[in-house]
Protein backbone atom coordinates (compact mmCIF):
# COMPACT_ATOMS: atom_id res chain seq x y z
CA UNK A 1 0.00 0.00 0.00
CA UNK A 2 1.28 3.45 -0.89
CA UNK A 3 0.54 6.39 1.33
CA UNK A 4 1.36 10.04 0.81
CA UNK A 5 3.72 11.62 3.36
CA UNK A 6 1.96 14.32 5.38
CA UNK A 7 4.51 16.97 4.31
CA UNK A 8 2.67 17.66 1.02
CA UNK A 9 -0.85 18.69 0.15
CA UNK A 10 -2.68 16.14 -2.00
CA UNK A 11 -2.82 18.30 -5.13
CA UNK A 12 0.45 20.17 -4.73
CA UNK A 13 2.81 19.96 -7.70
CA UNK A 14 6.02 18.63 -6.22
CA UNK A 15 9.04 17.99 -8.43
CA UNK A 16 10.27 14.48 -7.64
CA UNK A 17 13.46 13.02 -9.02
CA UNK A 18 14.01 9.27 -8.92
CA UNK A 19 17.33 7.81 -9.98
CA UNK A 20 15.70 4.40 -10.42
CA UNK A 21 12.38 4.74 -12.18
CA UNK A 22 11.53 1.17 -11.13
CA UNK A 23 10.95 2.51 -7.58
CA UNK A 24 8.77 5.47 -8.59
CA UNK A 25 5.49 4.05 -7.31
CA UNK A 26 6.97 3.45 -3.88
CA UNK A 27 7.22 7.02 -2.65
CA UNK A 28 5.36 9.57 -4.74
CA UNK A 29 3.99 12.39 -2.58
CA UNK A 30 0.71 13.08 -4.36
CA UNK A 31 -1.37 12.31 -7.43
CA UNK A 32 -0.43 15.53 -9.25
CA UNK A 33 3.29 15.77 -8.50
CA UNK A 34 5.87 15.67 -11.30
CA UNK A 35 8.21 12.68 -11.40
CA UNK A 36 11.36 12.14 -13.43
CA UNK A 37 13.12 8.80 -13.14
CA UNK A 38 16.34 7.49 -14.61
CA UNK A 39 16.80 3.74 -14.84
CA UNK A 40 19.05 1.33 -16.68
CA UNK A 41 16.19 -1.22 -16.58
CA UNK A 42 18.68 -3.98 -15.78
CA UNK A 43 17.35 -7.39 -14.88
CA UNK A 44 17.89 -8.92 -12.49
CA UNK A 45 18.13 -5.84 -10.29
CA UNK A 46 18.98 -6.46 -6.64
CA UNK A 47 17.90 -10.08 -7.08
CA UNK A 48 14.54 -9.31 -8.67
CA UNK A 49 13.21 -8.93 -12.19
CA UNK A 50 13.00 -5.37 -13.43
CA UNK A 51 9.79 -5.29 -15.47
CA UNK A 52 10.58 -2.01 -17.22
CA UNK A 53 8.98 1.38 -17.84
CA UNK A 54 5.60 0.11 -19.06
CA UNK A 55 5.13 -1.72 -15.77
CA UNK A 56 6.06 1.42 -13.81
CA UNK A 57 3.58 3.52 -15.78
CA UNK A 58 0.88 0.92 -15.14
CA UNK A 59 1.59 0.82 -11.41
CA UNK A 60 1.50 4.60 -11.19
CA UNK A 61 -1.91 4.64 -12.90
CA UNK A 62 -3.09 1.84 -10.60
CA UNK A 63 -2.34 3.94 -7.49
CA UNK A 64 -4.12 6.99 -8.92
CA UNK A 65 -1.15 8.97 -10.17
CA UNK A 66 -2.11 11.56 -12.78
CA UNK A 67 0.86 13.91 -12.84
CA UNK A 68 3.71 14.20 -15.31
CA UNK A 69 5.88 11.07 -15.35
CA UNK A 70 9.14 11.05 -17.27
CA UNK A 71 11.03 7.76 -17.34
CA UNK A 72 14.43 8.24 -18.91
CA UNK A 73 16.30 5.12 -19.95
CA UNK A 74 19.93 5.22 -18.92
CA UNK A 75 21.98 6.09 -15.88
CA UNK A 76 21.63 9.40 -14.08
CA UNK A 77 25.34 10.20 -14.24
CA UNK A 78 25.06 10.46 -18.03
CA UNK A 79 21.54 11.89 -18.30
CA UNK A 80 21.29 14.18 -15.26
CA UNK A 81 23.51 16.98 -16.65
CA UNK A 82 21.44 17.16 -19.85
CA UNK A 83 18.13 16.90 -18.02
CA UNK A 84 18.90 19.75 -15.62
CA UNK A 85 20.75 21.73 -18.28
CA UNK A 86 17.45 21.88 -20.16
CA UNK A 87 15.69 23.02 -16.95
CA UNK A 88 17.89 25.72 -15.42
CA UNK A 89 16.95 26.67 -11.90
CA UNK A 90 14.82 23.57 -11.30
CA UNK A 91 14.99 22.47 -7.68
CA UNK A 92 13.72 19.10 -6.50
CA UNK A 93 11.55 18.50 -3.43
CA UNK A 94 12.09 14.73 -3.16
CA UNK A 95 15.02 12.74 -4.54
CA UNK A 96 15.13 8.95 -4.34
CA UNK A 97 18.73 7.83 -4.89
CA UNK A 98 19.03 4.12 -5.59
CA UNK A 99 22.24 4.06 -7.59
CA UNK A 100 24.26 1.14 -8.85
CA UNK A 101 24.92 -0.44 -5.42
CA UNK A 102 28.67 0.16 -5.48
CA UNK A 103 30.32 2.49 -2.99
CA UNK A 104 31.81 4.62 -5.76
CA UNK A 105 28.60 4.82 -7.80
CA UNK A 106 26.44 5.55 -4.76
CA UNK A 107 28.81 8.30 -3.57
CA UNK A 108 28.80 9.88 -7.03
CA UNK A 109 24.98 9.74 -7.19
CA UNK A 110 24.61 11.32 -3.74
CA UNK A 111 27.14 14.10 -4.23
CA UNK A 112 26.03 14.91 -7.79
CA UNK A 113 22.42 15.44 -6.74
CA UNK A 114 22.81 17.58 -3.62
CA UNK A 115 22.94 20.89 -5.51
CA UNK A 116 19.45 20.51 -6.98
CA UNK A 117 17.59 19.70 -3.75
CA UNK A 118 15.34 22.57 -2.68
CA UNK A 119 15.45 24.13 0.76
CA UNK A 120 13.38 21.81 2.95
CA UNK A 121 13.61 19.09 0.26
CA UNK A 122 14.28 15.42 0.94
CA UNK A 123 16.85 12.90 -0.26
CA UNK A 124 15.96 9.22 0.21
CA UNK A 125 18.76 6.63 0.02
CA UNK A 126 18.27 2.90 0.33
CA UNK A 127 20.24 -0.35 0.72
CA UNK A 128 22.05 0.84 3.83
CA UNK A 129 22.10 -2.68 5.28
CA UNK A 130 21.36 -4.82 2.22
CA UNK A 131 23.16 -8.18 2.70
CA UNK A 132 24.61 -8.14 -0.83
CA UNK A 133 25.79 -4.53 -1.05
CA UNK A 134 25.58 -2.54 2.16
CA UNK A 135 25.91 1.19 1.59
CA UNK A 136 25.95 2.21 5.25
CA UNK A 137 29.57 3.37 4.99
CA UNK A 138 28.67 5.63 2.07
CA UNK A 139 25.70 7.00 4.02
CA UNK A 140 27.90 7.72 7.06
CA UNK A 141 30.42 9.53 4.84
CA UNK A 142 27.57 11.56 3.30
CA UNK A 143 26.28 12.47 6.75
CA UNK A 144 29.74 13.66 7.85
CA UNK A 145 30.40 15.61 4.67
CA UNK A 146 26.99 17.31 4.46
CA UNK A 147 26.08 17.72 8.15
CA UNK A 148 25.91 21.52 7.83
CA UNK A 149 23.48 21.34 4.88
CA UNK A 150 21.18 18.46 5.86
CA UNK A 151 19.53 16.87 8.87
CA UNK A 152 19.29 13.09 8.88
CA UNK A 153 17.23 10.12 10.02
CA UNK A 154 17.47 6.45 9.11
CA UNK A 155 15.95 3.02 9.48
CA UNK A 156 18.58 0.33 10.04
CA UNK A 157 16.22 -2.45 11.13
CA UNK A 158 14.04 -3.24 8.11
CA UNK A 159 13.61 -3.01 4.33
CA UNK A 160 17.38 -3.21 3.78
CA UNK A 161 17.86 0.11 5.56
CA UNK A 162 16.84 3.56 4.38
CA UNK A 163 18.34 6.95 5.07
CA UNK A 164 16.56 10.28 4.72
CA UNK A 165 18.26 13.66 4.52
CA UNK A 166 16.33 16.94 4.68
CA UNK A 167 18.00 20.08 3.36
CA UNK A 168 18.08 22.67 6.08
CA UNK A 169 16.01 25.82 5.45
Amino acid sequence: MITRPPIFEANELVPVFDIAGFDAAGFYPGPACEIAGFDLWMTPYAGADNPGPDFVRGEMQRVGYRGKLELISGGQSRNRPRYFGERPGLLIEVVNVVGDHTDEGAWADLTNITGIIASGGYLIFDALIHPSHTLLGVWRRFQETYAAEFEFCENLTSHNGTGVARRRD
